[in-house]
Formats: C-alpha cells, structure tokens, sequence
C-alpha cells in the first residue's frame, strides 16, 4: 500500500512539477528523484521475481544501448567528465526505470476505486484548464504566447506549451482507456484545450484517436490477428491520412527551417547529427556529448568540431536554450546507429507489453496506440525521453492504464 500511496502523490507531483518548479526550485530534479527511487527498488525486487521475457527484453536493450554509448566514447575520442557520463546515463534511462517500476513491482494494478478518483481529478482539472483556455482568448491573463492562425497559444501556468500538451495528453489517456461514454464531453474539452495550444504534437494524437475510433466503431473488442487480417488496409489508410494532414501543417515551418541549414539551432541538431551517423558509423560521439543540455553545460567539443558552436541557443550567450528543441539527434548522433536500433528496440518492448497488459479491450487499443504516437512525434521537436514530462509517461504507462474495468476484481494481475 505504500508503494500504491507513494506513486499515486507522485504522479499528482508530475502533472504539476512545471507549475511548482516556477516557486519550489528544487521541484526540476523530482524526475531524477522518482527514477532514482524506481531504481533502487527495482534492484532490491527483481530478485524476487520472474520477468517475462518482454521486461529482460527491455533490460538488456537499455543496458546494451549505455554500452554502446561507451564505446561509442573511445571511438569518437570524446570524453566529457565523469559527471556528465553518469547524468546522461540517467537521462536517457529515466523513462524506462519509472516505466519498470510500474509495471514489474506495481505489477497488480491499480485499484479501481483509485483509478476512479484519478478520473474525476482529470475530469476536474480538464474543465480548469478549458475554462481558462478560452477565457484567455478575449481576456490577457498572462497565459498566453504569440499568436497563430487566429488561436493565442495557450500555455496555462506552465512555462510553455508543451508542457500543457503532454499533461492534457496524460489526462485523455486515462479518460480514454476507461472506454467510458460519460467521459465524452470531457474529452472533447480537453481537445478543444490542445487545439489551443497550437502543436501539431497535439493534432497528430488527437487524429489518431479520433482515427481509430472511426475504423473500430463496430467493434466491442480489439484483436489484433483479425484486425490485421480484416482491417490492414484501413489501417494504412489512416497512417497515410495523419502523416499526409501532419505534412500539410507542418510544411511551412520545415521549409523554413530546412532554408536556415545549420544556422538555426534545431536543423543544425538533425544536420550534424546525421553527419556524425555517417563519420564514426555504427558508433555515435558518445554519452554526453551532443544534443542535450548536459552537453552544452559541460563544454562538448563535438558542437566546434562541426562549426555550430556559435549558433543561437547553442552558445552559452544564449543559455544554450534550444539545444532540447530535438531528441532523435540526441539518440542518433550519441550512440549511432547501432545504439539507436538499441534504443528503438527498447521502446517497441514497452509498446509490446503495454498490448499485451491492455488485452482485447478496444479502448487500450486506442488509448496506447494514441499515446506512443505522441511520444514519437514530440520527439521530433522536445526531448520527452529525457525531461521532467518522460515519468509522466513512464507511470502512466507502467501502472495507470494497467486497470481491470471487470468489477468483479478489484486489480489484473499481468505477470503471472
């Protein structure tokens, strides 16, 4: 039960953890704390139990991908301190750590009478922020960015969009995965929320949940054998729909960022990032060494190697603050290709559980495969993995849409 209390605050924590950040500083390291306390829990509990094959999958895919990172180090001649090593070490790892924590010591579930209170918080917190939402559209409540299209980007009291987006996405989850009708109108104020922000992370989750809801509107179960057998088509239809919508909304701005090349800080972060892929393939530059935070604090001369060391938001005159603007350079450029096949791996082990936990229920279905869809594609402009929004994902994941909706049993056991 202590465990059960202990993850339930901190989830509460983590929705909230930008708003506190703003007035408790030390609120920004409770993601470096809740993957610590994951960790040393696990270390004490895994001897305990059995592991399906799928959690060893995800082990030996994170370890090996920090070894390749290592070695990745020696080829590449880079060697940043110690301290940076071991931060990045935890950085990239953070998701998966919170992720195993749920699922192999949370392994029961989440009760029901737990899991309904969450819904009414998310049901209450998604009624705030859409009254806000709106209110801040006629009213300057200090809410507010630039404006696009006719939408002022709404940031609530967050530091900036994409925060919101991923809390409202966290909340629709487990709205969604509920499957239930009355939570309808809530979910349709918490779309209206995300079209507010103006991401188009948020659209592309938002069209796969309303996607997949179309093609299985006559179904009651989702099974996967029959639903490829059946429904193959259907499915690559809507994939084509989402990337080709996704490619029409976001035409404009990657023209212009591919127009800035290695001028402006995200495409200079894919460009190089690239470059290093085909230098010092199948190895990256290292553990931290490109694209993060750490490894512009830390003076990575891999930035000066490639001659995007002066530019904005990569130089320390401009606090390095879009250097996180990308994740998949991070990985790709880090740990190359082999350590990237590592990484993805590890990330395809978790979807793979988390469909095998949710079972034949559609509404997981939905739910899971919405969910890894956002993830993917906020890692093209954030680092998600790795900032204070990845335990987010790692609890909700791992343990939140982990519930048996059968009220004949109060929790699913999934590791039998």
């Amino acid at each position: 039960m202590g465990f059960l209390i202990s993850v339930r605050i901190n989830y509460r924590i983590c929705l909230f953890e930008n708003i506190l950040e703003r007035f408790i500083p030390i609120m920004k390291y409770s993601d470096e704390v809740l993957a610590l306390f994951s960790l040393a829990v696990l270390i004490i509990y895994l001897p305990r139990v059995k592991l399906t094959w799928i959690h060893v999958g995800i082990i030996s895919s994170i370890i090996l991908t920090v070894l390749v990172g290592v070695i990745s180090n020696f080829i590449s001649g880079v060697w940043m301190p110690s301290i940076a090593i071991w931060k990045d070490i935890l950085a990239i790892n953070k998701f998966f750590l919170v992720y195993l924590f749920g699922s192999i010591v949370l392994q029961r579930g989440i009760p029901i009478r737990n899991f309904q209170r969450l819904v009414t918080f998310s049901r209450i917190y998604l009624v705030v922020l859409f009254f806000f939402g709106l209110l801040s559209q006629f009213v300057d409540l200090g809410m507010t960015r630039e404006k696009r299209y006719f939408i002022k980007s709404f940031t609530f009291l967050y530091s900036h969009e994409t925060f919101l987006v991923s809390v409202v996405v966290a909340l629709l989850a487990i709205l969604l995965v509920q499957g239930d009708q009355k939570n309808r109108p809530y979910i349709i104020l918490g779309f209206i929320v995300l079209i507010f922000t103006m991401r188009s992370k948020a659209i592309v989750f938002m069209m796969v949940v309303v996607g997949l809801n179309i093609f299985l509107r006559k179904h009651s179960h989702y099974n996967r054998n029959l639903f490829l057998r059946h429904h193959k088509n259907k499915l690559y239809i809507l994939m084509f729909i989402i990337l080709g919508a996704t490619f029409f909304l976001l035409k404009d701005k990657l023209m212009l960022y591919l127009s800035y090349g290695i001028t402006a800080a995200r495409p200079a972060l894919y460009f190089v990032g690239i470059e290093i892929v085909k230098d010092l393939f199948p190895f990256g530059t290292g553990l931290g060494t490109f694209a993060s935070y750490l490894s512009t604090a830390y003076n990575s001369p891999v930035y000066a190697q490639y001659g995007i060391q002066n530019v904005t938001g990569l130089n320390i005159e401009t606090n390095f603050v879009y250097v996180s603007d990308t994740y998949w350079p991070y990985i790709f450029g880090q740990f190359g290709v082999l350590g990237a096949l590592l990484y993805f791996t590890a990330i395809l082990f978790v979807y793979k559980n988390c469909m095998r936990v949710i079972g034949e229920r559609k509404s997981g279905f939905i739910t899971i495969l919405a969910t890894f869809s956002y993830i993917l594609a906020a890692c093209f402009a954030e680092s998600l993995l790795t900032n204070a929004t990845c335990v987010i994902f790692g609890l909700l994941l791992g343990y939140y849409l982990n519930i048996n909706f059968d009220t004949r049993h109060e929790v699913v056991k999934h590791n039998e």
